[in-house]
């Protein structure tokens, strides 16, 4: 799912998305992960409850809807069907449970500096701008419509060796 399609689907739904998972899956995070879900807590951005009903009610949800959706989650997990027939997935089943809401937030922009194959700047009239090179989060034209997540860092790497390399060439 893209994240355009997955925005959509969680400023679609009504009411808002949420995430639920169970202690056990929390326990098996690494120790910056539990300590940020913790922090949530700490904050109000997560709920724990005792049961899956009880997190419904913490959460403003129906619990009988939010009962019914573990269950039947929890048939896909057993049955490796639906998403959990292409991807691993873990019951949840060990209390406490957890819910958050879902939140959008910006973590990239896909604007900046245009730029050549040799990392030059180009002006806003097209043109090369002499001894001006660009690599990283201020280059707008490396990753299309949509960027793929893990990309950035290879792309300011990659484009910033052509960049240095270029830079150092023009020294006089």
């Amino acid at each position: 799912l893209s994240r355009v399609r997955l925005a959509a689907a969680i400023r679609s739904a009504e009411g808002g998305a949420f995430v639920i998972t169970d202690d056990a899956a929390v326990e098996s995070y690494d120790p910056v992960s539990r300590k940020a879900i913790y922090r949530g807590l700490e904050t109000g951005d997560a709920v724990r409850a005792d049961s899956v009903e009880a997190l419904a009610r913490d959460l403003g949800l129906d619990p009988a809807t939010l009962a019914r959706t573990v269950e039947a989650f929890n048939g896909e997990v057993q049955s490796r069907t639906g998403k959990c027939g292409r991807i691993v997935c873990r019951p949840i089943a060990t209390p406490p449970f957890w819910g958050s809401k879902v939140v959008l937030n910006v973590h990239t922009t896909m604007g900046g500096v245009v730029i050549t194959p040799e990392a030059e700047v180009l002006g806003a009239n097209g043109r090369v701008i002499p001894g001006l090179y660009a690599a990283g989060d201020v280059v707008g034209n490396l990753h299309g419509a949509n960027r793929i997540g893990g990309n950035g860092i290879s792309a300011a790497v990659t484009m910033g060796r052509i960049a240095g390399r270029n830079a150092a060439r023009r020294r006089p």
